[in-house]
């Protein structure tokens, strides 16, 4: 008879070199009640992209349609997957995200029925702070290999609040930026604005003037301008020779 046990010690072995947690709580017994516990916990090692993997063993066909609360295992985990022996457990029966594991019939090897989707999963920080502070001990006694375990789930922890407040700072960073563009932006849209007033109304005035050729040139301008004197008041003729001058930037800013 397949039994938790040999399952359990099969994914074991799976996961040699792999950071592995067994009947893994989400939480503190002492402080929650409501705690979730996984079969098996696993976390593959790296710095960047950290990848987890929950395991819940089902070796009854009654104990898996009895089971009402495995779906908050999902959300401690990249990936998950029921394991259990032959005709346990159909795919057809788990959410599309869900894996299955199949078992060998004297359960010393497992194979994929079903590859679980990963996730993007922000681990709840409580699974953390229960394996450095109640399991890491534990998981020394099993495997010599993970002696240096408490410092790595100490730099680990570290390192992912650093990493949190980098990601906020940069963020503000970029959002200030944008902030600061979208002003600089919007403060020469109102100057251009402000400047085609003027041009319009100068036009207005050289239209009143009879003067309404477009595509006059400055010196032809002038020139009309001349032609009118006699009849321009005392200072207009500098003035309309200011707009002119102001009206040749604003079509050469516009050109350009």
């Amino acid at each position: 008879m397949i039994t938790a046990d040999i399952i359990l010690k099969t994914l074991l072995t799976r996961h040699t070199g792999d950071l592995c947690i067994p009947e893994c709580k989400t939480g503190s017994t002492w402080t929650s009640r409501m705690f979730q516990k996984l079969d098996l916990w696993v976390m593959k090692k790296s710095w960047t992209q950290p990848w987890t993997i929950g395991y819940e063993i089902k070796c009854q066909r009654n104990d898996f349609l009895r089971d009402n609360k495995w779906q908050e295992y999902m959300k401690y985990c990249s990936d998950f997957y029921f394991v259990a022996p032959p005709d346990i457990i159909s795919p057809n029966e788990l959410p599309a995200e869900v894996g299955l594991l199949v078992t060998s019939k004297n359960g010393v090897r497992v194979y994929t029925k079903r590859k679980a989707v990963r996730r993007e999963v922000e681990i709840p920080e409580s699974i953390f702070r229960y394996i450095l502070m109640w399991r890491t001990q534990i998981t020394d006694e099993r495997h010599d290999r993970h002696r240096d375990s408490v410092a790595y789930w100490k730099a680990w922890l570290e390192q992912k609040g650093e990493k949190k407040e980098l990601g906020y700072n940069v963020s503000r960073k970029i959002r200030e930026l944008v902030a600061e563009k979208i002003h600089t932006v919007e403060a020469e849209n109102q100057r251009l604005k402000r400047e085609n007033e003027i041009l319009v109304d100068v036009k207005q005035q050289l239209k009143d003037m009879g003067i309404d050729d477009v595509g006059i040139s400055s010196y032809r301008l002038r020139e009309k301008i001349k032609e009118i004197g006699a009849g321009i008041p005392n200072g207009l003729e500098n003035y309309l020779d200011r707009a002119i001058d102001n009206l040749t930037e604003v079509k050469r800013r516009i050109v350009c």
